[in-house]
């Protein structure tokens, strides 16, 4: 009996100094993060533990679990974003950029880009297919870096740093912005060459997976360039002044806020300039080329004032206002895509805005008389409806190719210019447009003054 003790004791010495601890599954990277994370909680508990009751300190460790977990939904949103975008800029340089290099490959193209005097292409070519492949290139060194992020993702987790080296990387999108324009130019000259359109369509088509137009790539820089302090600024709402991470997020969204703010009007200017190439694209008979200088400022569908019958709504044009002149256009039946057919052009040198004339609005909403005479009619008088507020503008135009003053579309104007019709006249047209809404009447005039200011103090 007094051995059993004993013996009892020995086991239980035998037993614990043959257990060995495995942790063999844990990897130098899922160790340092335990580490923080049981680091936290001794601070917390250091801090907090001798003098809050459990409830307040229940509630402060749920709202930081809450934080992590909207902070890590929000980054793996951003993820699938980023690498939709990558992924685009890796079909342009897959598919695109080889076929075009093909294309100009061929001596007979060769032959008629050099027949025409296209100068510089070659150096514009290469800096478009160097700048499409440096933003994939930056883009897809971020998504590794972030790919990994999230794989060991934690209350503790950093990510300002790769933000901050993606910040560094984007920095090139400013030269590229710069050489933009020349870009544009080149690509007009390269559509205008023998079975380029068909050779680009050709390309899409034989794709595997859904492939955009070219100028879809050509835009998608300047989409993107300017999105990522708001994701940073969301990452924020959810981490805590005294995380980590917090000081080097407020950095690197003051820097990107920085970097948008300077590239906000390299953007517009090639997006305005990108749509000048898109509209000679779909516009028949367009006489208003892509230049350097051209840039689009506005494009909608309005309705064209007939002088002669003002009551008509149905006469439905698309202008088109450029920095330096303004076209209408014709809606051209096509079922596999939208063509336009230019319908004329109006000149601004010279040319007066002003608002519809009182006279004219009148006509315009006046009441349509009965066809039949009111003795036929037993009906009693209906009260009148309301009238239909007019919005739109009135342009005064030289008119270079008219013989004279045939209709009311035509004002005579004294100005003098002796090459006009041999009699030293300039007959002045007028152009009268409806808008659809008082913001866009506020809209179109207010940059026709400034497109008329610029083009005749030129």
């Amino acid at each position: 009996m007094s051995n059993s003790p004993s013996a009892t004791s020995s086991g239980s010495s035998e037993s614990s100094s043959s257990f060995v601890p495995n942790f063999s599954f844990m990897t130098d990277a899922s160790y340092q993060q335990l580490v923080d994370d049981l680091s936290i909680i001794d601070d917390l508990d250091a801090v907090y533990g001798n003098y809050i009751d459990n409830e307040a300190f229940d509630k402060q460790v749920a709202d930081v679990a809450r934080n992590v977990s909207f902070k890590h939904q929000s980054l793996v949103s951003f993820f699938r974003d980023e690498s939709r975008y990558a992924k685009e800029l890796s079909q342009f340089q897959d598919y695109y950029a080889t076929q075009i290099q093909k294309w100009i490959d061929i001596p007979a193209n060769r032959a008629s880009l050099a027949k025409r005097k296209v100068p510089e292409y070659k150096e514009h070519l290469q800096m478009f297919f160097d700048g499409m492949s440096m933003m994939h290139a930056a883009h897809t060194a971020f998504i590794s870096d972030m790919e990994a992020r999230l794989g060991m993702w934690g209350p503790t987790q950093l990510v300002s740093d790769i933000f901050t080296s993606l910040y560094l990387r984007i920095l090139a999108y400013k030269s590229f912005f710069d050489n933009y324009s020349q870009i544009i130019v080149m690509l007009d000259t390269l559509y205008k060459g023998p079975s380029f359109n068909k050779s680009i369509h050709a390309c899409a088509s034989e794709a595997n997976q859904s492939i955009h137009p070219l100028l879809y790539y050509v835009r998608l820089p300047t989409t993107r360039s300017v999105t990522y302090s708001r994701i940073i600024t969301q990452l924020l709402d959810y981490t805590e002044p005294s995380h980590p991470d917090y000081l080097g997020l407020v950095d690197i969204r003051h820097n990107l806020i920085l970097l948008e703010k300077e590239l906000h009007e390299k953007v517009n200017d090639c997006q305005s300039h990108l749509m000048v190439l898109e509209c000679s694209r779909i516009i028949e008979n367009c006489s208003v080329p892509v230049t350097i200088d051209r840039r689009l400022i506005l494009r909608a569908t309005l309705i064209k004032v007939s002088l002669e019958n003002p009551l008509l709504v149905n006469d439905t044009r698309t202008y088109v206002l450029y920095n330096d002149s303004l076209i209408f256009c014709k809606k051209v039946k096509n079922l596999r895509k939208e063509r336009l057919q230019c319908k004329g052009v109006l000149d601004l040198v010279g040319a007066t805005l002003r608002p519809i004339p009182k006279s004219l609005v009148a006509q315009m909403t006046e009441a349509r008389k009965p066809v039949l005479p009111a003795f036929f009619s037993k009906k009693l008088e209906e009260p009148q409806s309301p009238q239909i507020p007019v919005y739109g503008f009135e342009l005064v135009v030289n008119d270079r190719n008219s013989d004279g003053p045939t209709s009311q579309n035509f004002s005579f104007a004294v100005d003098s210019l002796p090459t006009v019709n041999g009699t030293g006249v300039v007959y002045r047209r007028r152009h009268v447009v409806r808008t659809n809404t008082l913001s866009e009447q506020t809209l179109w005039i207010d940059k026709l003054v400034k497109v008329l200011q610029a083009v005749n103090s030129s």
